[in-house]
């Protein structure tokens, strides 16, 4: 394509300002006045493309430079100030002006810079008659080009006007009459495209929908047409299927194209449905399967369950368009109109409620003993139980452990029927906290003795009030000073301190013992001498039932009356099975009910915190700490 360089009138400046003074003398005027020298313009007078800078300059020192580009001639008053080159993008004219105080102004001097413009040319390819249209105007780069038709009826004989092309062969840029495109930095060359009357093809595509709702094609139909005339696709029939005429992707009609690559499309909608049935959780039996093809419309009975479908633990609710049932749900045998679509429909459930039974093996009942649950959910919050002799380890679906545990809030059921709950129990080990609230601190392993365990109360024993306890105060801790004394034995108020054997010698076989399992026997003999009446002081007369014995014999705790004052032994066994694992919350020293062979005014006490056994007076406050056996 040829570049040709026209002239353009159109004008367009953008200006930027710097003061630029003269820097040479000026010419003189006359016998005595000086005039400014002419501006100077750099480049001159000329032709450009896209654009160009222009510099003003005076060759008078401290002139001052005035112009304008709208056609007014500058002076003094007139005219933008220069103070930089001007930048032109388009045709401009400048006319500039030099002044200076005491001087004349200098004369007007013009300059035109004219920007390359492109033009658009038809050619007639081959045409053996009419004439090309003609394109008069002048375009800049960028600006908008409307395509003209063939309005002088150009024709070549057998064959017709199709569109105007960039190449002569038709294989580069095509337009038709009124498109547009933007003109670019040349001239443009556009030819006429010819193409024989007949026989040009096209095609026409027949689309059918699929199940899942997507459009695969059918079947293509071959045509041939006049290229340039409108051509129309007819539909097809086929059967379970109807025309879709509003699909957004249709093409009924367009122009055949010299190239043959016109292509009309037809889509068709499915008017033959299923009903499928589905069920994916049932246990037994089958979904029901129907056969039968419908269109849109046909009314639909849902199939009765003949497949004897079946879920353990559930009782089957209805059918529904949904898997999560968020859909349409129907009914066995109930009706509803065929929509334009395959209807699945899944089967709902509803879980099953059942009655269970809490066994308790021996332990207290629970509350409640029976209560309801639902099939796959979780067991509510289960109940405990207490049993004197055993820990409860929880609930089985068998007796003795078996089956599996069940755990409130966290198994969910899985029995599918009525059923019974039983409580596991295991024997106490050294530590363990009782039905009563106590530790256990001894096993009697070798069934030794008539009873199984012995047990610490929880707290020290203290009195409130004048009642016996081993709990807490009201500030949830003991008071440090909770110590009570022995007591001591006399059969007058003036006669010797005596041992339980009413002697003042102490003799093993008589006198409250030491070993495991003589506590409860030393307590009973000590009230049973003492009473309610036990010395406080060695030589006075003063008496007190606030004893350790006594105390520990009148305790009621968590319904338990059988508590005693442990021996020197069971107390060794408290402070090794208790006290150094840090169970009981123990402090200082505590009463045996072990009197001691140096003198019946002396007992055993155990000071815990360095496990040190040594003999106390009878009247000194120590503290107490009950146990009871079971």
């Amino acid at each position: 394509m040829k570049t040709k360089k026209i002239l353009c009138t159109s004008m367009a400046i953008s200006a930027l300002s710097i003061v630029l003074l003269c820097v040479v003398s000026c010419p003189v005027v006359g016998e005595d006045l000086l005039q400014v020298a002419e501006p100077q313009l750099t480049p001159g007078s000329g032709t450009f493309r896209d654009s160009i800078d222009v510099a003003v300059t005076c060759p008078t020192e401290g002139a001052v430079i005035r112009y304008t580009i709208d056609g007014n001639i500058p002076s003094s008053t007139i005219g933008t100030l220069y103070t930089a080159p001007l930048h032109i993008t388009n045709t401009t004219t400048i006319k500039a002006i030099a002044y200076k105080e005491g001087l004349l102004d200098s004369l007007v001097i013009t300059g035109t810079y004219t920007g390359t413009c492109y033009s658009v040319t038809y050619h007639p390819n081959g045409a053996t008659s009419g004439t090309v249209p003609v394109d008069t105007a002048l375009y800049q780069k960028n600006d908008i080009v409307t395509v003209k038709g063939n309005s002088g009826n150009l024709a070549i004989s057998g064959d017709m006007f199709v569109r105007w092309d960039t190449r002569p062969d038709g294989k580069g840029l095509p337009y038709t009459e009124d498109q547009t495109f933007q003109i670019d930095e040349s001239d443009v060359d556009l030819y006429a495209v010819w193409n024989t009357f007949y026989d040009t093809t096209y095609h026409v595509r027949h689309y059918k929908e699929q199940a899942d709702g997507s459009f695969d094609l059918a079947e293509t139909d071959t045509m041939s047409g006049i290229a340039g005339t409108t051509v129309y696709a007819e539909p097809k029939a086929y059967e379970g299927y109807l025309e879709l005429e509003d699909h957004d992707e249709s093409v009924y009609q367009g122009v055949v194209l010299v190239d043959g690559s016109l292509i009309l499309r037809i889509f068709y909608a499915r008017n033959n449905f299923i009903i499928t049935y589905f069920s994916t959780d049932h246990t037994s039996g089958a979904v029901p399967i129907d056969g039968q093809i419908y269109a849109a419309g046909d009314k639909v009975a849902v199939l009765n369950n003949v497949g004897n479908l079946q879920r353990v633990g559930y009782t089957f609710d209805t059918w529904n368009t949904l898997a999560n049932g968020a859909g349409t749900s129907y009914a066995w045998n109930e009706e509803f109109t065929m929509p334009k679509a395959d209807v699945n429909l899944y089967a709902l459930w509803n879980p099953n409620t059942y009655t269970v039974i809490l066994d308790a093996d021996g332990g207290d009942e629970p509350n409640p003993k029976a209560f309801n649950v639902t099939f796959d959910a979780l067991y509510p919050a289960l109940p405990g139980t207490q049993r004197e002799d055993a820990i409860f380890v929880g609930w089985y679906t068998e007796r003795f452990g078996g089956g599996e545990k069940v755990s409130g809030l966290s198994t969910r059921v899985a029995d599918a029927e009525d059923h019974t709950l039983y409580a596991c129990w295991r024997d106490y080990v050294v530590g363990d906290k009782t039905s009563h609230g106590g530790y256990v601190f001894y096993f009697d392993e070798s069934d030794e003795f008539s009873w199984t365990y012995l047990e610490a109360a929880p707290n020290d024993l203290r009195l409130i009030e004048g009642s016996v306890t081993v709990e807490k105060n009201e500030e949830g801790y003991y008071e440090s000073s909770a110590g009570y004394l022995f007591g001591l034995f006399r059969l007058s108020d003036e006669g010797a301190n005596l041992y339980v054997n009413n002697s003042t010698i102490y003799n093993g076989a008589t006198c409250t013992k030491t070993a495991i399992g003589t506590g409860q026997a030393n307590t009973t003999s000590l009230v049973g001498v003492m009473g309610v009446q036990a010395y406080r002081w060695l030589n006075e007369t003063e008496t007190t039932d606030e004893y350790a014995a006594k105390l520990c014999d009148d305790l009621i705790y968590n319904g338990m009356t059988d508590w005693f004052l442990p021996s020197k032994d069971e107390l060794q066994k408290m402070y090794e099975n208790l006290y150094t694992q840090d169970i009981g919350e123990m402090e200082g020293s505590y009463w045996s009910s072990s009197e001691h062979p140096d003198g019946s005014i002396f007992a055993w006490e155990h000071g815990f915190y360095g496990n040190t056994k040594s003999l106390a007076s009878r009247t000194g406050d120590v503290r107490i700490r009950p146990c009871r056996s079971f």
